[in-house]
Formats: C-alpha cells, sequence, structure tokens
C-alpha cells in the first residue's frame, strides 16, 4: 500500500469546504478588519480590500489548494518534490503556524474564561467598579442612577461613579486625562482575567485562571486532531456555520441600537475615498488578504492534500474567498454599528472608542453588551462565535506542523496520536509565557510579528519556485490533469487554468509579494511597539527579529542541508533545482481520471473515460503505451501482448538519468496526432519483429546479434518491472547502475547499426514507412533506450517472440 492510499480522506466535499472555512475565517476577521477600515477611509477600505482578495488573494489560494491536492502531500515536502533547495518553504511555512498556534489558543482560553463568567452569572463584573480586582481610576456611568437617587434625584446633573465615589460630574470625568481612567470592562480584561503587571520586566508568575483555560483549548485541539480529517470535517459542520449564524443575529441586533446609524455614516455612507489614492491603503489591504485568507501557512495545502485529485479546488478556492469576505464586511457592520451606538451613549465622537484587536472584543464590545437588554444573551452569543472561529482556526494551524512531520517522517504516521500530543504539548509549554502577568505584552509581540515580512517572503519564494523553476507550462499541465481542459472561450481565460491565473501567478502575485514583503520589513525595522501607553524596552527588539525572522532562517537551514546531503552523494548543485521522482505523473492522472482533451463530457470539470474513436488508416501497429514515471524504471517484462512506445514517448524519454530533470509529458497535440495516425488495433504486438513483415528473417537478424546484460543488472531491472520504480541501498549504488546502462546503450547502438544495414537487405517493406524509417534513423538518446529496452526483451524472450512472431505472419495480421 503506498502513502497515498494511507493518507486520510475527507468524508465529502462540503466538509473539506466548511473545515477551510473554519480555519480561514478566523478572528482578525472580527477585531482586525475593523479597525484597518477606520484608520483607512472607513467604507472605502472595502474597494481596495475586495478588489485585493479577488485579484490577488484568491488567485494564490488556489495555487497552494492545488499544489497540496496534486502532490497530495503536505508543505514539508511538497516543495521538496518540485526542488530540494526549495524545501525550507515548506518548514518555514509549518515554523510560522507553530508560532502563530502558540499564541491563538490563548486567545481561545480568554474567551473560555469569559464563557464561564456569562454562563456562571457574572457578567455584571466587567460592568461593575464594585470588584475587588478595580483600581480607583474606575469610572462608570451605569451606576449614574444610583448616583441620581443619592442626590435627591436632580436628573439635570449628570452624575458618574469614580473612585468609588457618586457626585462627579461628567464634565469632571471627560476633563480626565485618559490615563486617569478606566473602564470597568478594560479593568476586568487587564486586572482579571490578564493580571496583567504594569512592565515586561515584571514577571507576575502564572496565571491559573488563563493556564487552566489554555489547557483546555489544547486538549480539545489535540483530541480532534488525533481523530484525523474526518472528525475536522464533522465537527467543521459546526464550527463553519454556527459563527454565521451568530454574526446575523449580532447584525440584526447592532443595526437596530440607538446611535447606529453614526457607524453606519462612518463606515459604509461616508466613506474617505481619497485614501484610495495612497499606496499604504492598497498594501494594508493586500496584507490583511494575506493574513485573512491564511495564505503561506500552510494550512489550506495541508486540508487539500487529503482531497480526491479530481476535486474541484478551484471553485472551493473562490467559496473561501467569499465566506471570507463577507465575514469581514458583515462583521465590520455589525461592530461599526456597535461603535456607533457606544459613542452616542458616552456623548463622545466614535474615534474616542474605537480600539482594535483585544481591546475591541474584549473591552469595548462586553462594555456594549452590558448596555443592552439581556446582556448575558448578547455577550454569550459574542464570545460563543469568538471562541469558535478561534478553536476551528487552531485546528488547521496544529495540522499544519503534525502533517509536517508525518510527511517528512512516515514512519511516524502510525503513532499520530504521540505525535498531536507531543506537539501539543510543547505549543502548550510554550504558551505559559504568554499567561503570566507580563504575557500581555509578549502576546502583542507574537500577535505583531509571527507572521511578518517572512510570510510574504515565502510566499514570493514559492511563486517564483512552482512559476518560474518548475514552469507554469508544466503546471498547468497538472492542474489539466486533475481538473481538465477549458471547455469554451470564457474558461479559457478564467478557468482553473485559464489565462488570468496564470498570468497573476507569474507577474502580478510575486511583485506584489515581494513589495509587501519590503514595506513590513521597513515597518518591522522602524516600530516602537507599546501596549496601553506602556512603551517596550529596548530589549524587546531582539524578540521581534527572532519572531520576525525565525522561518527565514529554517528555509535556508533546510535548503543547506538538502545541498550538503545532495553534495555528499556525488550529485551536483544542478538536481538541487530539479523536480524529483516522486512528483506525480500528470500523464497516469489523467488516464486515471479521464480528463485528456479527447475526453471532455458535458459539464466544465466533468469528463468521461471514453476516447472518442478516430478514422482508422492503414497504419504500423504501434499504438500509444502505457505512460511511465520514470526513464528506465517501468521497463516491460515480456513484449508478447504488449504496447511498444509511441513515437511522442520515444521523443522525450531520457535515457541516462535516473534522477528526473522533468516530468516525462507527451503533449495531448501529439497525442490526437497519434490517435488520429494510429487507432486501436487487434493486433499482435510483438516488439521489433513486428515491424517487419518479413517477420521470420527479422527474428533471424535480432536473433543473431544479442545484448549480454549481467545478472546484477538484469535483477535491478526485473525487479523494476514488478515493482514500477528503482530502489538502491546508496547512491554508488544507483551511479554503478546508470553506469552500466549507458554502457549498455552504447553497445546497442553499435549492435543497432549492424542490424540496420541486414534488415533492409531482408525487408521487403514497412506499412508505414516513413513514419517508422523517421523513428529508426533518429540520433536522439530516447529512441536508442526504447532500442536497448526491446534487445533485452528479445534477449531473453527470443523464443517466445519467434513463437508470437510466426502465429502473426500464419494469421496475415500484419498483411493489412
Amino acid at each position: 500500500m503506498t502513502a497515498e492510499d494511507n493518507r486520510g480522506q475527507w468524508n465529502s466535499d462540503l466538509q473539506f469546504i466548511l473545515a477551510c472555512v473554519g480555519y480561514s475565517v478566523g478572528l482578525g476577521n472580527i477585531w482586525r478588519f475593523p479597525m484597518l477600515a477606520y484608520e483607512n477611509g472607513g467604507g472605502a477600505f472595502l474597494i481596495p480590500y475586495l478588489l485585493c482578495s479577488f485579484v490577488v488573494g484568491f488567485p494564490i489560494l488556489y495555487l497552494e489548494m492545488s499544489l497540496g491536492q496534486f502532490a497530495r502531500t503536505g508543505p514539508a515536502t511538497v516543495f521538496r518534490k518540485l526542488a530540494p533547495a526549495f524545501q525550507g518553504i515548506g518548514w518555514g511555512q509549518a515554523i510560522t503556524s507553530l508560532l502563530v498556534a502558540v499564541y491563538y489558543n490563548v486567545i481561545v482560553g480568554w474567551t473560555l474564561l469569559y464563557l464561564f463568567g456569562i454562563v456562571t452569572g457574572r457578567t455584571y463584573e466587567w460592568g461593575s467598579c464594585e470588584n475587588a480586582f478595580n483600581s480607583e481610576r474606575c469610572a462608570s456611568d451605569l451606576h449614574y442612577e444610583s448616583c441620581w437617587d443619592g442626590f435627591g434625584g436632580n436628573e439635570t446633573e449628570s452624575m458618574f461613579f469614580y473612585n468609588g465615589t457618586c457626585g462627579v460630574s461628567a464634565e469632571f470625568i471627560h476633563s480626565l486625562a485618559e490615563s486617569q481612567k478606566t473602564s470597568p470592562s478594560e479593568e476586568y480584561f487587564d486586572s482579571y482575567i490578564l493580571q496583567r503587571t504594569p512592565s515586561m520586566d515584571e514577571f507576575g508568575g502564572l496565571n491559573l485562571k488563563a493556564v487552566i483555560a489554555l489547557a483546555i483549548a489544547w486538549i480539545l485541539t489535540a483530541l480532534c486532531l488525533i481523530k484525523g480529517v474526518k472528525w475536522i470535517g464533522r465537527i467543521a459542520l459546526f464550527t463553519a456555520t454556527v459563527p454565521y449564524v451568530i454574526i446575523c443575529i449580532l447584525f440584526v441586533r447592532s443595526v437596530t441600537l440607538p446611535g447606529a446609524e453614526v457607524g453606519l455614516d462612518y463606515y459604509l455612507y461616508k466613506p474617505d475615498f481619497s485614501t484610495i489614492l495612497n499606496y499604504q491603503t492598497w498594501q494594508r489591504a493586500a496584507t490583511h488578504v494575506c493574513y485573512s485568507l491564511a495564505i503561506g501557512f500552510g494550512g489550506l495545502l495541508s486540508l487539500s492534500s487529503f482531497n480526491r485529485r479530481n476535486h474541484n479546488c478551484f471553485r472551493d478556492a473562490l467559496i473561501i474567498t467569499c465566506a471570507d469576505g463577507f465575514m469581514s464586511v458583515f462583521g465590520g457592520t455589525a461592530v461599526f454599528s456597535v461603535l456607533g451606538f457606544m459613542a452616542t451613549t458616552l456623548n463622545v465622537d466614535i474615534q474616542d472608542v474605537v480600539r482594535g484587536g483585544t481591546g475591541l472584543a474584549f473591552v469595548v464590545y462586553p462594555e456594549a453588551m452590558n448596555r443592552m437588554p439581556l446582556p448575558w444573551l448578547w455577550a454569550f452569543l459574542f464570545f460563543a462565535m469568538l471562541f469558535i472561529l478561534g478553536i476551528s482556526s487552531q485546528f488547521g494551524l496544529a495540522e499544519v506542523t503534525c502533517t509536517a512531520l508525518y510527511d517528512q517522517f512516515p514512519p511516524l504516521r502510525p503513532y499520530k496520536a504521540h505525535i498531536v500530543c507531543v506537539v501539543s504539548f510543547f505549543t502548550f509549554v510554550a504558551g505559559l509565557l504568554l499567561c503570566t502577568g507580563s504575557g500581555i505584552y509578549y502576546f502583542e509581540l507574537f500577535n505583531n510579528y509571527s507572521a511578518s515580512f517572512a510570510l510574504m517572503l515565502l510566499i514570493g519564494l514559492e511563486l517564483i519556485l512552482v512559476m518560474y523553476i518548475y514552469k507554469y507550462s508544466n503546471y498547468r499541465k497538472d492542474i489539466r490533469s486533475m481538473l481538465g481542459y477549458p471547455r469554451n472561450r470564457f474558461t479559457e481565460i478564467l478557468g482553473p487554468s485559464g489565462a488570468y491565473i496564470g498570468f497573476i501567478w507569474m507577474i502580478v502575485a510575486p511583485l506584489q509579494a515581494f513589495t509587501i514583503c519590503g514595506f513590513v520589513l521597513a515597518e518591522v525595522i522602524t516600530s516602537n511597539d507599546s501596549y496601553s501607553g506602556y512603551e517596550f524596552p529596548g530589549w524587546s527588539k531582539a524578540i521581534v527579529w527572532v519572531l520576525s525572522s525565525l522561518s527565514i532562517v529554517i528555509f535556508v537551514f533546510v535548503g543547506a542541508l538538502n545541498a550538503f546531503q545532495s553534495l555528499r552523494r556525488g550529485n551536483g548543485w544542478r538536481s538541487l533545482f530539479q523536480v524529483q521522482l516522486d512528483w506525480p505523473d500528470r500523464d497516469d492522472i489523467s488516464r486515471q481520471l479521464g480528463t485528456s482533451r479527447t475526453s471532455l463530457d458535458e459539464g466544465y470539470g466533468r469528463y468521461s473515460n471514453v476516447v472518442s474513436p478516430k478514422e482508422a488508416k492503414p497504419h504500423l501497429n504501434i499504438v500509444r503505451p502505457e505512460r511511465h514515471t520514470t526513464p528506465v524504471a517501468q521497463l516491460r517484462t515480456s513484449p508478447i501482448n504488449r504496447r511498444p512506445a509511441s513515437p511522442a514517448t520515444l521523443r522525450r524519454v531520457s535515457p541516462l538519468t535516473l534522477r528526473r530533470s522533468a516530468p516525462i509529458r507527451v503533449t495531448h497535440e501529439e497525442e490526437e496526432a497519434e490517435a488520429a495516425i494510429s487507432p486501436p488495433s487487434t493486433s499482435v504486438h510483438v516488439g521489433i519483429p513486428s515491424c517487419f513483415i518479413d517477420t521470420n528473417k527479422a527474428l533471424d537478424i535480432v536473433e543473431s546479434n544479442p545484448i549480454q546484460i549481467d545478472e546484477e543488472t538484469r535483477t535491478i531491472m526485473q525487479k523494476s518491472l514488478t515493482e514500477g520504480k528503482f530502489e538502491f541501498d546508496n547512491i554508488q549504488a544507483m551511479n554503478d547502475f546508470k553506469n552500466k546502462i549507458g554502457e549498455y546503450i552504447r553497445k546497442g547502438e553499435d549492435k543497432m547499426k549492424s542490424m540496420e544495414a541486414q534488415v533492409e537487405e531482408h525487408t521487403t517493406r514497412f506499412t508505414n514507412a516513413n513514419r517508422l524509417m523517421d523513428l529508426w534513423n533518429s540520433n536522439e538518446e530516447a529512441f536508442r533506450t526504447e532500442g536497448l529496452k526491446l534487445l533485452m526483451d528479445t534477449e531473453a524472450e527470443h523464443v517466445k517472440l519467434g513463437r508470437a512472431a510466426k502465429d502473426a505472419k500464419r494469421s496475415g495480421v500484419n498483411e493489412k
């Protein structure tokens, strides 16, 4: 059983799509996108965001999904198969996902703490200043009724509860500096959930509540991953659909709040279109698209590797892009409605309540919920949505690393549960740093720099590898072997292998990736990090560079390691940039799926396995052979009832190179031309003698010129015939075998020259003289290799060959 047979597979297409949606649509759609929209013109930001999503994000997303589906392997090995020098791309993606997973489950743990507080009936704690953890700076207007009652019901005086005292006017509160007052929800998050210390230098010890919540989050993640993709698919039926139901409910509630129109005016009705002319707006939109769609993290590539090869990943990439855009735009509308409600309630400008990241999710929203009827209900729905979005994305992030280990080290696959537990445990231990009193500062560093300029650099290198080193023309044929050929002009331009996709892959996407990489790198160099007014110390910059460049270091290390191993085995530098033997053969896939150009059926991507018959013509009995994945490896043991190789195959086979420098391919144009000349026949195919009318005389010639092959080489070749591949103990053995084959080819060439002269004297005619003689007189190494194969077969099977040739002559089959 092959590695592909052992690989899991999704239960249904729907489960795969939902798992990908759950992985891509995450917390950034809720707390990062609204802040970006606020800073870049409000609703005007939707224009560059949606354009970048569908013009650039969707094609790159489709590239990663199709790579995983075609190769049926994860990021750690798919790039090695394309070019060993670039294998570090996959491991860099795995490391990036691992770093993100470290802090992502910390967020999931925070949502669990909020949900626990809601279930236990303690939602009042983030709306009150009377808790034990509140400071004297806590200011709340939710206690104005009790303050108003205490002052005799004088409703003209706006009263606030500040520093544990009633009777302070709202004007005084508003005059205080921002650093002198905090909201109850902010203190609940900082002092209760985080137990934050004043600086990074004060460690503060472990926060037991956060540690327990983090442990629960990792246990849930590990249990799901142990069950495999089938369980992830089943869970995705819930985790990918419920957030959309919840956001629709919250949307309806938010747009009906008093003051919602204030936020909607800024977000939709009164956007600042002048920001569209700012290049930074486009750069931020493109960057957010890559992060939001999880491009370059390796997760979607890993999830797609469990697909059937004829699965329509082009359609799925479009669905995922639409789902991600919908959540961002729809969720942004709900967020701005709530911000407008808050601004109206507090009688301040909207910019005074806008916060991004954790501040929006864990400070602004909880405070807004407490001002609504049934606050516990809305708070539960909101934090349940955050939990589901977080845990579903976490499944994909952790799966990347686990899949990388399984694919790189196949013996580990039977110990899947152990690997998942080890990865989860060590990532949990790394996350304990974020559960300390100073953990929020490290969290900010992880959040800002785990997927920084290195992510964009890896995306650019991935595009260069596939489009320019492996070649776009080759990869387009790979895609067509899975999804078929375009049916009309529209799909030739906008289809899965159309011109638009190729243009984006080859020109637009690489330029965008490297440009954004430069901008992000500049921001990393010039950034001064802070949190809630606290400026990070200078030594934190070292952590920034470690997080930002770790995946690049891994990329260089893996490439150097492969180079060292290749040179140690005697291979040159060139082999590091050549496609490997284990890269799937598109012709085998096309034949299995029936996706050749001559087998189109109704509906794009749906094909029949029946090839349209061609008009029969007089021809030589050489018909299309089975396609092979290696130059010499799949020789057939007996020529009896086997089909000799077609001219198209003979012209493209590399005779001396066991490590394939490019996949053996026969173009569909060549196949169609060949089919027109050589339709299927009922003739007996018997190797070289079937080429001649005087089969007996030709057989005598061949028998008089045998090639003597040593037993060791013969054993290796015969073993390859049954197993379909070569296996060597070391590189020296492979090189020795290659040298022997080269010697036999040279000897075979000399024998064939002698045979050719003798055959010309005794052959009466050829059935298809022009075609055969062009092939016979070819000086290409490909034909000499095929000739050697036939000579070896003749030497081993000359008795059967002669009998079959005589039978063919008596039956008159070749006299047609």
